[in-house]
């Protein structure tokens, strides 16, 4: 057997074997980049139905592929009958197409080193019939440890469950025809009459498909079978979808599997291959010339799109070869615990669209989510970035548009504290966008949670595609963290403090002045977060430097109402006294003691440590123009944005993920310890005979709830419900509405063990962004419930039309008598009344007066 090994560019060979379609054909090809390290392998098959194509057609020259640091192998195996007739014996087993396959592949594994290449990382992949050829060897049982992963484009050997395509007893029927029709008897040796045959006329007489046969020692049984019996290669791979989705639930605990869908042609590929794009859509084949980087072998022929779309499809395949991983934006087929949970499907596409903005020209891409077609933009600058002489500074507006286009088709750099790579320069927004622009749609605008020290757009939770296919556009801002968003340097308008709040009210404000190229409605802004984010929310609703900026907000588990008497760090009313205070103390830490050169000091310090200096309280300061008034002072003279909706919910268990764990036993004095720690001046006996009264000593379980319940209460619970309260008995003609989740489902996105926590704070996202968890019958429609209450509520200022949910108090009964929508899909239509009488109204009520 004979391989011909051929450079980066000899197309001159390949044109001549091409011409001389001979039977002496099994050659292989290789691309490399040269020796060095073992590089990842991929091993190429190609397509035409099992009945024609060649290694050496244009299309698959492995020239470009190899650049990205792999090498490239691509085999010839022999075709129609020449390859797939089954004579019944053990010198005819039929399906020897895949034995060549076979056999080019044990050779990669003993040679491929010889080319720099890792014989243990090889991935097998192929369109169409070479598709149908990689899935069929992930089933057999031949092909065991040849190969670590796969990639199945456009083809899989899964046929009717219940009929085998083609058996032996048919194969062997339809040989003899092949025979009969050449004038060999079967009286006589029949294969050997054939084997004389010539090669071109066994070849004309098959009909221009071949289909493997089944139950030969290649493909002993069929694909469900093997599913079924867990007898195939376990392997990694982005298939087509129903033999991915059954082998992703097979494998599902241990391998990862991916699935994707092209939704991008090029135009001259698809004149080569008489294609009609407007007739026929995105034809079978039209992902090979993206595959091989043809639009760089012929620059002429094809679209820029084309070149940076091919670019970016390359370098999916070769990450999958090195790592057998794709990044977060493609998330698993079956990426939840649920064997029903819905497939995740990565819609492939290369359709580009600009948008002219006061940043500049910003270029996204246009995604498929829940079958609505978006604009996705991540990264665009809306403030100049906040380095050097700009550290400690209020956010600056963009000096000038960039004169080059922003690319906003990748991720950038998250604030200090947030996913990495992370950056000083960090000012963002992402937007998705319904992509059909008719009318303007209402804005989402996401302030995300994390203590205000920790988070980013970039996080994966907070794609924000599912919501945006409501028909809503939706914007995440970046926001400086820690103590580079929050430092105060004692100059109101130079180092005013409250900078990561400043930087999400600039975000806000290049939304009024650029949202409606994106297809965004300004008059119709919501504002929404959880968490710090909900605290954020709500001090935009505080602050007047946000009036006219937003129309409607939603807080999630969190508000800027504190105790009095509270001494969490980050939760008493820190003034401008206290925060120059903290600053200078963290000078003093970076030796910056100079009074007159202190910030300047801090200024060259390197922003990473500035970053970790855990010291400095972070959150809103009280006493400045963003925040002149304490909440419950703002609300008594009047002076917030009355003029806004709001919906307002906490869940179940908010203390259970982020109080302290009680260390050792969990007692009644650990509980009084806590307790201290968190209030000055505690009434000690009012608070035990409110969360202990009922515990038996002993019982460390329940002075570890009493305490969580506690926690919650206090921080976070009772804050954000009479703050809801206190804007709609202030704010009397707007919309105010309050909910409480109930439902525990078995996600683990806000690292809750649902187990021993309970319902945990942070576990109403996965329902906001369609992030489904193990019981997908019941979290799949429930958070698509949550999404239109949110949308809806986006759109009108009311989050149902029926009375699923009512208004959290109302005049009539004189705003005393509390109605909170039970958010819990075993009952959408429940309402709690009153639920929060005892522990907020009347027990903590003096705490927040």
């Amino acid at each position: 057997m004979r391989y011909l090994l051929l450079g980066n560019s000899d197309l001159l060979n390949q044109c001549l074997l091409l011409s001389h379609r001979l039977e002496d054909c099994l050659v292989l090809n290789v691309w490399t980049s040269g020796l060095g390290d073992l590089k990842p392998v991929m091993f190429y098959i190609h397509g035409g139905g099992l009945s024609s194509g060649s290694s050496f057609e244009e299309e698959y020259n492995g020239t470009v592929l190899a650049t990205h640091d792999v090498v490239i192998v691509s085999t010839n195996y022999r075709l129609g009958s020449l390859g797939f007739l089954y004579g019944g014996r053990e010198d005819a087993p039929g399906n020897v197409g895949f034995y060549d396959q076979l056999l080019a592949l044990k050779w990669v594994r003993d040679n491929i080193h010889a080319f720099g290449g890792d014989r243990d990382q090889i991935t097998i992949f192929g369109e169409s019939a070479g598709s149908w050829s990689v899935s069929a060897h992930i089933l057999s049982p031949l092909s065991k440890g040849l190969f670590k992963r796969a990639i199945m484009e456009s083809g899989a050997h899964l046929y009717n469950k219940d009929r085998d395509v083609l058996n032996t007893t048919e194969a062997v029927l339809e040989a003899k025809q092949v025979a009969r029709l050449l004038n060999c008897s079967e009286s006589e040796d029949w294969l050997k009459c054939l084997r004389k045959a010539d090669g071109m006329a066994v070849i004309n007489l098959d009909n221009g498909l071949t289909i493997p046969v089944l139950g030969t020692e290649f493909l002993p049984i069929s694909a469900q079978k093997a599913f079924e019996t867990k007898k195939f290669n376990s392997v990694l791979k982005c298939p087509t979808y129903l033999f991915a989705k059954q082998f992703a639930i097979t494998v599902k605990e241990w391998q990862r599997v991916y699935f994707y869908e092209l939704l991008y042609g090029s135009k001259r590929f698809s004149q080569i291959i008489g294609c009609d794009q407007k007739t026929e859509g995105i034809c079978h084949a039209e992902d090979i010339p993206f595959v091989f980087g043809l639009p760089y072998i012929h620059e002429k022929d094809y679209e820029p799109e084309d070149m940076f779309f091919s670019r970016e499809v390359m370098k999916m395949w070769t990450k999958f070869a090195k790592d057998g991983h794709q990044d977060e934006e493609w998330p698993q087929l079956l990426n939840n615990d649920g064997v029903d949970g819905v497939p995740l499907v990565k819609g492939i596409s290369a359709e580009t669209v600009d948008v002219k903005t006061s940043s500049g020209t910003v270029r996204g891409q246009t995604i498929v989510e829940l079958d609505k077609k978006l604009n996705q933009f991540y990264g665009i600058p809306f403030a100049e970035p906040p380095v050097g002489a700009l550290r400690f500074a209020k956010p600056m507006p963009i000096a000038k548009p960039s004169p080059d286009i922003i690319d906003a088709t990748k991720k950038k750099t998250s604030c200090l504290g947030g996913d990495q790579p992370t950056s000083e320069n960090c000012l963002y927004v992402n937007i998705w966008a319904p992509n059909n622009i008719t009318t303007l749609k209402p804005v989402m605008f996401w302030i995300y949670g994390g203590g205000f020290r920790v988070g980013s757009i970039f996080s994966d939770m907070y794609n924000g595609k599912s919501l945006a296919s409501y028909d809503v556009v939706y914007v995440a801002v970046d926001y400086r963290l820690g103590s580079l968003g929050f430092l105060y340097g004692g100059d109101d308008e130079k180092t005013p403090g409250n900078l990561g709040l400043l930087d999400q009210l600039e975000g806000l404000k290049w939304v009024q002045e650029n949202i409606h190229a994106f297809g965004g409605d300004k008059d119709r802004v919501t504002i929404f977060g959880c968490s710090a984010g909900s605290i954020a929310t709500s001090a935009l609703v505080l602050s007047p430097l946000a009036k006219g900026l937003f129309a409607r907000a939603i807080l999630e588990s969190g508000a800027q109402l504190y105790s009095w008497k509270s001494l969490t760090p980050g939760q008493v009313y820190y003034t401008k006294e206290q925060a120059l205070a903290e600053a200078k103390e963290m000078a003093k830490h970076f030796k910056c003691t100079d009074d007159k050169t202190w910030l300047e000091c801090l200024r060259k310090v390197d922003a990473n440590k500035i970053h970790d200096y855990g010291a400095l309280t972070v959150g809103a300061m009280v006493g400045n123009a963003f925040m002149p008034l304490n909440a419950q002072e703002a609300f008594k003279q009047g002076k917030y944005n009355k003029d806004v909706d709001l919906i307002a919910g906490i869940v179940r268990n908010e203390g259970s993920l982020l109080a302290h764990q009680l260390k050792g036993n969990a007692t009644e004095q650990t509980f009084i310890n806590e307790v201290k720690s968190l209030i000055k001046d505690p009434d000690l006996e009012a608070i035990k005979e409110f969360y202990l009264k009922d515990i038996k000593s002993g019982n460390q379980s329940a002075y570890r709830w009493a305490y969580y319940d506690f926690y919650g209460d206090i921080n976070l619970k009772c804050n954000t419900y009479l703050f809801a309260k206190q804007v709609a008995q202030h704010s009397t003609t707007r919309n105010v509405y309050f909910y409480e989740l109930t439902y525990q489902s078995g996600g683990h996105f806000s690292g809750c063990d649902e187990k021993t926590m309970g319902i945990c704070h942070g576990s109403d996202l996965e329902f906001v962004f369609y992030r489904t968890g193990s019981n997908p019958k019941l979290d799949i429609p429930f958070s698509k419930e949550w999404m239109s209450y949110w949308t809806n509520f986006a759109k009108t200022g009311v989050p149902t039309t029926d009375a699923k949910w009512p208004k959290l108090v109302n005049k009539a009964e004189e705003y005393k008598i509390s109605r909170v929508k039970d958010m819990n899909p075993y009952d959408f239509s429940k309402t709690l009344v009153d639920p929060f009488k005892k522990i907020c109204d009347e027990f903590w009520g003096k705490y927040f007066e």
